[in-house]
């Protein structure tokens, strides 16, 4: 149905131009004044006349923009730049400063930023980048995202880049660059996978647990699987940030690896970019660059906020006392190296003390849990473990939050996976509620289990 003429007057005048009705409308964002125009029909280009269909036509532009302006959603003046040259600068002169949206109070970190140029790069520039950005239409984003899962990417792969798109309309609009947010009138394109965290069961970590005595790193190992940091908090923890007295570690730091970027876009030939002459590798205040090979910085966890005073969780007994022993391993390996040592102050280093690198770090843990039964399954798991188990042993959730440092206890209930020991502890309380189970059967029946496990 075509969209009614409204009668009511202009307020500037319209003129022939070139074959066109042209008109300026002032929209007050600085500029003077702003074009809209009708190509003409061919009487009006022999004769210029108004009333006629291409000069209506042009009248009802000029009235929609007008309304814009009163509504304040004209946006500014002149030619919109195309979706690459604005994700561009956005990604690069607005992003590393800005906070995030929703509750984030702090720019967005170097991880996230190379996961969005990644993303920009590898579907949103190669299939849309050429469009306007103010002309990007809710058919561009669904063709893309058709391409996305015809490649076989998965579904959360595809909400992601389209949570980035969002994003980078939504400070466009802040920006006056764009009028609205096709990205945010969509539906999502797609969910998260629902499938169940991989996680140990307490049988499958006491194995685990046994496995790992006697091997060089296995402390490093047993100290993941019982208060679940993240795996570049287990990496950074110094001697410094542990209480061998009151058995106390501070995981407020981690070691991450970032990404060296071409300063030359690629020009100089090299395949690497930490070898280009002009590459830049994004490094912080307040980090501190440890392994420029490498590219691995000490940096802040991604939950840590300026003023907090760090977060500190206490380990269990027996791993004190195997830290103290690790000590004392170490300053004599550290005597032996000589000056081949590189002095870090790490708890977990190589032998000549450098950091370890996360890859590396990734391997040695699936290899570990590979022999342990649990196939395809890498560092994640153990944070995802020690939930579980702190649950499944009786710790209130809300203790378990505190240990892996979520802000937010629906984050924590993400990693809980019901085990069957949870469920066996549901069904002792129903039974004795509903059917007069004794505590003394329970007492034996836990007895009994704990025996066979040992046995």
């Amino acid at each position: 149905m075509a969209r009614p003429r409204s009668k009511r007057p202009l307020t500037v005048a319209i003129t022939a131009s070139a074959g066109r009705w042209v008109a300026f409308v002032p929209v007050g964002d600085g500029k003077p004044r702003r074009k809209r125009s009708a190509t003409m029909c061919a009487a009006c280009k022999v004769e210029p006349r108004a009333g006629c269909a291409c000069w209506e036509a042009c009248a009802d532009k000029v009235r929609e923009l007008e309304d814009q302006v009163t509504a304040g959603a004209a946006g500014t003046a002149g030619r919109k730049p195309t979706v690459e040259a604005w994700f561009t600068t956005w990604l690069t002169d607005i992003a590393p400063h800005q906070p995030g949206g929703g509750s984030r109070r702090k720019p967005l970190a170097v991880r996230t930023l190379d996961d969005y140029w990644s993303r920009c790069n590898n579907w949103i520039f190669p299939k849309v980048g050429p469009k306007l950005v103010d002309q990007l239409s809710a058919d561009d984003l669904d063709t893309l995202y058709g391409a996305m899962y015809a490649d076989g990417r998965a579904s959360a792969h595809v909400l992601k880049t389209h949570a980035v798109i969002r994003r980078g309309l939504s400070v466009a609009m802040q920006r006056g660059k764009v009028t609205r947010n096709v990205a945010a009138m969509m539906d999502n394109p797609g969910s998260p996978s629902a499938h169940r965290k991989a996680a140990m069961s307490l049988e499958q970590a006491e194995a685990f647990v046994a496995m790992l005595d006697g091997l060089p790193d296995g402390l490093r190992w047993k100290v993941h699987l019982a208060i679940g940091p993240r795996q570049g908090e287990v990496l950074a923890i110094r001697w410094a940030y542990v209480d061998l007295v009151a058995g106390t570690v501070d995981t407020a730091w981690q070691i991450q690896r970032r990404t060296w970027r071409h300063g030359c876009g690629g020009s100089c030939g090299r395949k690497r970019a930490a070898e280009c002459p002009s590459g830049s590798l994004d490094v912080r205040a307040g980090e501190e660059l440890v392994r420029a090979s490498a590219a691995l910085v000490f940096c802040r966890p991604k939950t840590w906020n300026e003023g907090d005073a760090g977060h500190v969780v206490k380990l269990p007994e027996p791993l004190v006392k195997e830290l103290r022993e690790h000590r004392k391993r170490q300053l004599e390996a550290r005597l032996a190296a000589g000056n081949r040592w590189e002095e870090h102050d790490l708890v977990f280093c190589q032998p000549n003390g450098r950091p370890i690198d996360p890859r590396r770090d990734y391997g040695r843990c699936v290899e570990l849990l590979g022999k342990a039964g649990l196939a395809d399954a890498g560092t994640h798991v153990l944070r995802h473990s020690a939930a579980t188990l702190m649950l499944e042993l009786g710790v209130d959730i809300a203790v378990v939050q505190e240990v892996l440092g979520h802000t937010d206890i629906r984050i924590t209930r993400g990693y809980q996976r019901v085990s069957v020991g949870l469920t066996a502890r549901a069904a002792t309380a129903m039974g004795e509620g509903l059917f007069g189970t004794s505590s003394a059967t329970t007492l034996a029946t836990a007895r009994s289990r704990r025996r066979r496990r040992e046995a």
